[in-house]
């Protein structure tokens, strides 16, 4: 399980969204996690993001030492009024 999504603001990490997210959990890098208040980059801009990840507190030792490998997929659009996300990314 996702236990938390953050974005690094100057020093700082910051909480993205609102809580545990499920791993096939379709969220939006927004300040509520929804399409609300959409992160913006600019050109040649970056931000920083960072995923707190958990085992299931019912996990054994036998995960100790273990890799963890999972996909992260990003889709974006231009910010322009007809702009609009594809129906199948």
């Amino acid at each position: 399980q996702v236990k938390n999504l953050q974005r690094k603001v100057g020093d700082e990490w910051q909480n993205v969204g609102q809580g545990a997210i499920s791993l096939d959990e379709e969220i939006f890098l927004s300040l509520d996690g929804g399409q609300n208040g959409l992160e913006e980059l600019f050109p040649e801009e970056s931000v920083a993001y960072r995923l707190t990840i958990s085992l299931d507190s019912a996990a054994g030792n036998e995960f100790q030492n273990q890799t963890f490998a999972t996909t992260l997929h990003v889709a974006a659009k231009q910010d322009v009024s007809e702009a609009t996300w594809p129906e199948e990314y």
